[in-house]
C-alpha cells in the first residue's frame, strides 16, 4: 500500500474544484470558456478530469472565476467532504447537475476499465 493508494490525481480534484467553482459563480461551461478564452471543448475535459491543466489555464480559469488560482488546485480536504462543501455552496438545480456530472465521469471511468 503506498501513500497515494486511494487519493484522487490531482487532474480529477481539479475537475471536481472547477465543477464547483464555476456552478458557485452562477456560470455555465458556455460562458466560462468565453471569459477565460478556452475551447468549451478544453474546458469540459477539464471538468471531467481528463488531461492535465497548465499553469496558465489554472491562471485564467482563476481571473475568469474571481478566485486565487490555488483555489482551483489545493488538496486540503477529504474529496468527499470536498464535494459535500461544494454541494452545499449551490443552488438545488445546480446541485443536481454536479451530481450528474460526478456520475457521468464515474461512468465513463468505469467502461474504459473493461
Amino acid at each position: 500500500m503506498t501513500a497515494f493508494e486511494g487519493v484522487l490525481p490531482i487532474h480529477r480534484l481539479f475537475g471536481i474544484r472547477l465543477i464547483g467553482l464555476r456552478h458557485a459563480a452562477g456560470l455555465s461551461q458556455a460562458t466560462l470558456a468565453e471569459r477565460a478564452g478556452l475551447d468549451p471543448d478544453e474546458l469540459a475535459r477539464l471538468e471531467a478530469g481528463v488531461g492535465e491543466p497548465t499553469v496558465e489555464t489554472v491562471a485564467v480559469l482563476a481571473e475568469a472565476l474571481g478566485v486565487r488560482p490555488v483555489e482551483l488546485v489545493r488538496d486540503d480536504a477529504d474529496p468527499a467532504q470536498l464535494v459535500g462543501e461544494l454541494l452545499a455552496r449551490v443552488s438545488p438545480e445546480q446541485r443536481k447537475e454536479m451530481i450528474a456530472a460526478i456520475e457521468a465521469t464515474l461512468g465513463a471511468r468505469g467502461k474504459s476499465k473493461t
